[in-house]
């Protein structure tokens, strides 16, 4: 029994750990982005981008820096200039949340009629649909391949994507963020 309880203490301890990131992360997101506003409306056009610099004497090209999708500057806030410079590379290992299910069983979370199985499978049935959709079906078969880790009781997922991928997800409305 003491077992149970040193494990459900751990349990908890990591996933305050893990609530208190994603919230610093958020404050920082919220905090950057009148500074991404400004960047997106005066980032140049990808016409100029790899351009000369139009002065005779230095016919120089200006350095190509990928720029990424609004969708993605919504969803990452400043990390998302981090994921694309790194997705232009290779893969990259990204966690993702989705919009917690709106399911009975969800309604209960917190309250003294919490069903933690209900909750358990609604947010994987929530994460499934999203990386079916973006991954293929069924979501089991890509978890070596992408390194696919589901989290039990966040509706967060954690997966090794490319950067078609990972735009797409920026343009899904049940992904609320994308991180690294």
């Amino acid at each position: 029994m003491s077992n149970i309880r040193e494990d459900t203490a751990a349990l908890i301890t990591a996933i305050e750990s893990i609530v208190s990131e994603i919230v610093a992360r958020m404050t920082d997101r919220a905090a950057s982005s009148q500074r991404l506003a400004f960047m997106s409306q005066n980032s140049p056009s990808p016409a100029t981008i790899g351009t000369t610099t139009g002065n005779s004497d230095e016919n120089t090209v200006a350095s190509v820096t990928p720029q990424p999708s609004l969708a993605l500057q919504r969803k990452s806030g400043q990390a998302a200039w981090d994921i694309v410079s790194q997705a232009t590379k290779g893969p990259v290992r990204i966690i993702v949340e989705v919009k917690p299910a709106t399911t009975p069983g969800y309604a209960t979370l917190g309250t003294a009629h919490e069903n933690m199985p209900a909750i358990l499978s609604d947010n994987l049935a929530v994460e499934d649909a999203v990386i079916t959709a973006h991954f293929g079906s069924p979501a089991s078969s890509i978890e070596s391949s992408k390194s696919l880790v589901h989290t039990d009781v966040l509706p967060y997922f954690g997966i090794t994507a490319t950067l078609p991928e990972i735009e797409s997800l920026a343009s899904d409305d049940r992904v609320v963020s994308i991180d690294l």
